[in-house]
């Protein structure tokens, strides 16, 4: 299976290591993984797994930012052929949900924490066609 893992960055954090290791795993099972993000001490790790890493501003709510991702990964999606799309953050999901509409590929997302909602942040939410929360709790906030 080829799949597409998308996270804001991969610094020191909860998420960012849950990705590597998720991404690590399923490389050892013979899956071909891909990460998109803006890089960070994770990177490394990752390339010496044999797994590629692409680097996009996807931890920016800027305009520019946005944008660029979008293009970017609008790029890496039509040329990779996934099998699946796995965001793990708001702005990923926000740009793959966004990029689904229109390139019908399948999108889940993981729920790494309790985000607030509102009328506004719900504009830029989308959980994708399914949601893996990491705790009980987070999944009751968000399902």
């Amino acid at each position: 299976m080829k799949i597409l893992m998308v996270l804001m960055g991969l610094d020191i954090g909860g998420a960012e290591t849950h990705v590597v290791e998720l991404s690590k795993e399923l490389a050892a099972r013979g899956h071909k993984i891909t990460v998109a993000s803006n890089g960070g001490v994770f990177v490394a790790e990752l390339e010496t797994a044999g797994i590629v890493h692409i680097k996009l501003p996807l931890n920016s709510r800027r305009i520019k930012s946005l944008t660029a991702s979008y293009f970017g990964l609008k790029r890496v999606i039509k040329s990779g052929s996934f099998d699946l799309v796995h965001a793990h953050a708001r702005i990923p999901a926000f740009i793959c949900g966004l990029l689904q509409k229109s390139l019908k590929f399948k999108l889940i997302t993981t729920a790494h924490w309790v985000f607030k909602t509102g009328p506004l942040l719900n504009l830029m939410t989308n959980w994708g066609q399914r949601t893996i929360a990491v705790s009980d709790e987070i999944g009751r906030a968000h399902v």
